[in-house]
């Protein structure tokens, strides 16, 4: 792959090791607000409105789930509009 066109990372990557402590997670979530445009912006509206604390994660929660609602909402469009071939053969027998 080209790294050129390499699309910036979305979300928080899958780490070696998964945070064990919740300081551990919120500074997961404070480095991937660099590259993820969702934890940027809540992060920055949470700065802006002049919350913290439990309310600026709030914030972060509810971006977020919007974002997968409105993904897994595209990705079943898409799908409704290019439906794939079933790559199975009628009565074909398996071993």
């Amino acid at each position: 792959m080209n790294d050129r066109f390499r699309m910036p990372t979305q979300g928080l990557p899958k780490p070696a090791q998964e945070p064990v402590t919740v300081d551990e997670m919120r500074q997961a979530i404070l480095r991937a607000a660099r590259d993820d445009a969702t934890i940027h912006n809540a992060m920055m509206a949470a700065d802006y409105r002049g919350v913290s604390g439990e309310d600026r994660y709030v914030l972060l929660a509810y971006y977020s789930l919007r974002r997968v609602h409105d993904l897994e909402q595209r990705t079943l469009r898409w799908l409704d509009c290019h439906p794939a071939p079933s790559t199975l053969t009628a009565g074909a027998q398996h071993e």
